[in-house]
């Protein structure tokens, strides 16, 4: 049973997306995507996994909507759920420090592009990276995702 509700919340989380956008709003997403993405670093699912195996001092954000964040996120001590519209909010409360590390992670990066530029641009934020294919391309690397009934690997 515990198979099946893992395999199931993957499904959902690889096939939709709380932002699913299609005809002229998917243009301009990616529009603002690609003028963005010159304001952040990324790393590839590699390079993270590289850094939780070094343990090295940085903190995931993640900026999917609850729903999806429910279906799994990476499996990291320093995690934060933030949904893409109240990062904004956390930054200028100062909730999220600019001197601190970030890697920023959505569906499929596009939405942590947008959260990690602003970060960069808006509040001045120094150490921000986004991961490259986001979590598709993380469970398609074959890392570690989890939720509340535990750890498991996408099948490959």
């Amino acid at each position: 049973m515990k198979k099946l509700l893992v395999s199931l919340g993957l499904g959902a989380m690889l096939a939709t997306s709380a932002f699913a956008l299609s005809g002229p709003m998917a243009h301009i997403f990616k529009a603002e995507v690609k003028a963005n993405a010159k304001y952040v670093k990324y790393i590839t699912p590699q390079q993270l996994k590289k850094w939780m195996d070094e343990d090295k001092d940085f903190t995931v954000l993640d900026v999917r909507e609850p729903a999806e964040t429910a279906a799994g996120t990476v499996d990291w001590i320093e995690l934060e759920k933030i949904p893409r519209g109240l990062v904004d909010v956390k930054a200028a409360v100062g909730y999220l420090k600019p001197n601190n590390t970030y890697v920023v992670i959505c569906k499929t990066g596009g939405r942590a592009t947008l959260a990690g530029a602003k970060l960069v641009k808006q509040y001045g934020f120094k150490h921000v990276y986004v991961l490259k294919g986001g979590m598709v391309g993380w469970m398609k690397a074959g890392y570690t995702v989890v939720n509340k009934l535990g750890k498991f690997k996408a099948a490959q």
